[in-house]
């Protein structure tokens, strides 16, 4: 398992999940993520993030493999 993700200096807004994947949004677990948002990571990041569906399954991923459809 990966180390869990770390506050960090935020990307410019471009590089953004948030800006990047917008269809992530919705999925963006509200509180396993340790208070870091979508505008917080980049969306090519290695790191893992917490996911939930509008059915309410929650699973970990990285976070550049959901933007590239995995």
């Amino acid at each position: 398992m990966l180390e869990p993700m770390k506050k960090k200096q935020p990307p410019p807004y471009k590089k953004s999940l948030h800006f990047k994947a917008p269809w992530l949004r919705s999925q963006w677990h509200p509180t396993k993520n340790e208070g870091l948002d979508s505008k917080d990571v980049f969306a090519g990041t290695s790191d893992k993030a917490w996911w939930r569906c509008a059915v309410g399954h929650e699973w970990e991923a990285r976070i550049q493999n959901r933007v590239n459809g995995r």
